[in-house]
């Protein structure tokens, strides 16, 4: 049995690297994240046990999938994509990292909003 994905606690460009994954929200929670221990929005998925930290910019598209809706509850059920993005900067330098897609909204939005 394979038991890398349990030597991580957060998914990181090196995980979807070679191939993107397709995963179910569900849940997202704070969590300590990092050296300083900063709380930060960290999205947890049915399928891996591996959670991915919402930087702005993909708390921002969660929030837009969900008619800007914040309440990260209301995302619960969300199918996302991540994959590679060998674009990504940091500190200026481009260094590699994880992009998000929203496949589908969550059934839980999609109920309050009365989409289909």
């Amino acid at each position: 049995m394979d038991f890398s994905a349990l030597l991580d606690k957060f998914f990181s460009a090196k995980h979807v690297q070679a191939e993107p994954k397709t995963l179910t929200v569900a849940r997202v929670a704070a969590a300590e994240v990092g050296r300083n221990k900063e709380l930060k929005p960290v999205a947890y998925f049915v399928e891996d046990v591996r959670g991915l930290v919402l930087n702005k910019t993909n708390f921002g598209k969660m929030a837009k999938a969900h008619g800007g809706y914040t309440d990260s509850d209301l995302w619960v059920g969300s199918r996302v994509r991540i994959e590679y993005n060998p674009d990504a900067e940091f500190g200026g330098a481009v260094v590699g990292g994880i992009k998000l897609k929203v496949l589908d909204p969550s059934p839980v939005y999609k109920e309050k909003v009365g989409a289909k």
